[in-house]
């Protein structure tokens, strides 16, 4: 398997700085989880139960301290991730020394079609304007392979939202966009991005006021 850290050119500047700062406070949220926190293996095996493939191969969209694409490593997965950020993409190769680190914003990034077998996109979607969102949805479906599964999840609530916000749960102040998604509008981007929904999952982490949506999704062969 290849091991790698490597950097494309022009990640946006804005998300490239909040993730840089935050690298530290993200790496000890990552090691001390709330209590009402999803773990990290509940999340993954999510996924995971629905890879078949003897040798899957696994993209992370933005990996951050790398717990989860360490976790698919170690399950035997052949990992790849996109950080957009130097710092935190070092943070995740430490983490997850077999795992090959790309550098870079997803939105300058190809790969070829039908490469992947499972795709991770944990708390990622949301920083995407729902226009945004879609489009990146469809370049997803079409890196996987015939039957190939991804991980998505948000934070939902009663009105869909757009616009710069502070980030106020980190002690680190940055400002970035963000995406109030409404349940029902977060799924039908999924849906009509090629995806049939197999799984939902879902998590109250009261003590960050957040409740959060998880939809397990398969790439629609009639598409």
């Amino acid at each position: 398997m290849l091991s790698s850290t490597t950097q494309p050119p022009n990640p946006h500047p804005a998300a490239t700085h909040e993730k840089s700062r935050l690298a530290g406070e993200y790496l000890q949220r990552a090691e001390n989880p709330a209590a009402d926190e999803a773990s990290v293996q509940d999340l993954a095996s999510a996924l995971w139960r629905h890879v078949h493939a003897p040798t899957p191969r696994v993209l992370e969209l933005g990996p951050g301290p790398g717990s989860v694409i360490s976790w698919f490593a170690s399950q035997g997965a052949s990992t790849v991730g996109v950080e957009i950020s130097a710092e935190m993409a070092s943070i995740c190769q430490a983490s997850s020394p077999s795992s090959l680190v790309i550098i870079g914003d997803i939105n300058d990034i190809s790969f070829t079609p039908e490469t992947f077998d499972a795709i991770y996109m944990g708390a990622f979607i949301h920083l995407f304007t729902p226009e945004s969102a879609r489009t990146l949805l469809v370049k997803v479906q079409d890196w996987l392979r015939p039957g190939g599964v991804i991980f998505v999840n948000t934070t939902v609530g009663p009105n869909r939202t757009v616009g710069w916000e502070r980030k106020s749960d980190y002690g680190t102040a940055t400002v970035r966009l963000r995406t109030q998604w409404r349940e029902a509008e977060f799924r039908q981007a999924v849906e009509s991005s090629g995806f049939e929904v197999i799984d939902r999952l879902q998590t109250n982490e009261s003590s960050r006021g957040k409740f959060w949506v998880a939809f397990i999704a398969q790439k629609d062969e009639r598409r």
